[in-house]
């Protein structure tokens, strides 16, 4: 790994961490609760780790030179849901006995998978027709100056 990679990671796991706690507390605290207990923030915190290396490794050039779009969204789903998957259990999120948590936990990440991936699509598209138009325009100032002056 380089440094520019580290650097990245230790920026994406503190803005990650920091956004999720603060969801964290704001939900115990609307909940009635006051304190939240330390596993639950290292918890967060291991997450937040695992999750912004992911990132960086399936949505950079950092470490995977070449890789169409939909490869990376698939590739970071394969790798993120069983570590997700293991921290929930390691934490004691969801009891480990019963099958209709698991399932609800699947479709919560699931619909969150897609929804997140919905939205990162109508952002490219848009930023793509952004950067579209500008070409445009650059290619059209260009011609310009390439004409020969008219002679009078």
């Amino acid at each position: 790994m380089n440094k520019k990679f580290l650097a990245q990671w230790v920026i994406s796991l503190c803005f990650m961490f920091t956004v999720i706690q603060l969801l964290y507390l704001m939900s115990r605290f609307l909940g009635g609760q006051t304190v939240a207990p330390l596993t639950e923030t290292l918890s967060i915190f291991l997450l937040s780790l695992v999750a912004t290396f992911l990132q960086l490794l399936c949505f950079t050039d950092s470490v995977i030179k070449k890789m169409r779009y939909s490869y990376r969204l698939g590739l970071f789903a394969v790798t993120f849901l069983p570590l997700l998957s293991l921290i929930a259990i390691v934490f004691g999120w969801i009891p480990n006995m019963y099958v209709g948590p698991w399932l609800v936990f699947l479709a919560i990440f699931v619909a969150i998978f897609i929804a997140t991936a919905a939205c990162f699509e109508v952002y490219f598209r848009l930023a793509g027709k952004k950067y579209d138009g500008l070409l445009g325009q650059y290619k059209k100032a260009q011609e310009e100056r390439q004409e020969p002056p008219e002679e009078l």
